[in-house]
């Protein structure tokens, strides 16, 4: 009996083969290769079983109870298989597909083919902000940096912030986003909003010369708490903030608080196509 195929995973026609959506546009497409027993009028059916962006079990229909015509007896029985299925299967995991029909001219399946198993890649972009063209110019509460992958916004605090040149090493890329602009503790605190365009699968920057404890909150597209990240020790020297939310949910907006002099640059971010 033959296993049925998505045209589009390399290698073709090979089991545990790679079905990467940045490869094709629009749908997927199935076929069942012919058999001997197939004939005109019988029904059949191609089932898929994945893992959802949320981890749990997803299974959907690709067709149920169609009828095979008499060019799909000697063509092979092909279908689309919707991407907007497929976008619902999480990153790097298996997809299962399972073809039946009844050769009896029922409406019940009495054969079973050998099952497919595909992994599913799914089409993540991976882009980057060092604010390269950002003109040098700082504010107070309420300036904006919009760039074009995010809007950056103080949102409360005193003193300034905005666009600076400073390092360029694996933390800096030439400007870099200065906050506390030389005041090194700030009572309160500043806080700073950046909106991001587009909905972020993962997310890391560098944060260089906190001296004071800082705090990086993340938010979902309905402003919820993803995730809250503090930061009491010194680290004049460096580090990396990163964060993946769980599966099935998206980065839309985080919020850093800060005390003291530092600078934020040189961001790695990915989302779904």
């Amino acid at each position: 009996m033959e296993t049925p195929n998505i045209l589009q995973a390399v290698p073709p026609r090979t089991q545990n083969a790679v079905l990467d959506l940045k490869t094709f546009a629009g749908n997927a497409s199935s076929l069942e290769d012919p058999m001997w027993f197939l004939r005109a009028g019988q029904k059949c059916w191609l089932r898929g079983t994945g893992t959802a962006r949320n981890g749990n079990p997803h299974a959907f229909i690709v067709y149920a109870a169609r009828t095979i015509t008499e060019a799909e007896v000697t063509a092979g029985v092909a279908s689309p298989v919707l991407r907007s299925e497929l976008n619902k299967l999480m990153d790097n995991t298996s997809i299962t597909l399972t073809f039946s029909v009844a050769t009896n001219g029922g409406s019940l399946a009495n054969v079973t083919c050998p099952e497919r198993v595909l992994l599913v890649k799914q089409a993540i972009a991976i882009i980057e902000e060092r604010f390269v063209g950002q003109t040098t110019h700082t504010y107070t509460q309420g300036g904006i940096v919009d760039t074009p992958t995010m809007k950056v916004t103080f949102v409360s605090g005193p003193n300034r912030a905005g666009i600076v040149p400073y390092g360029n090493d694996q933390y800096y890329s030439g400007q870099s986003y200065v906050m506390c602009q030389n005041v090194p503790h700030s009572v309160p605190p500043q806080k700073h909003r950046f909106d991001f365009k587009h909905k972020l699968e993962s997310i890391k920057f560098a944060w260089v010369w906190k001296q004071n404890p800082g705090q990086v909150t993340f938010y979902d597209e309905h402003h919820r708490v993803l995730a809250v990240h503090n930061y009491p020790e010194e680290n004049k020297g460096g580090f990396w903030v990163e964060y993946s939310p769980p599966p099935g949910q998206v980065i839309s907006s985080m919020e850093v608080t800060v005390e003291d002099y530092s600078f934020i640059d040189n961001f790695t971010m990915s989302y779904r196509l």
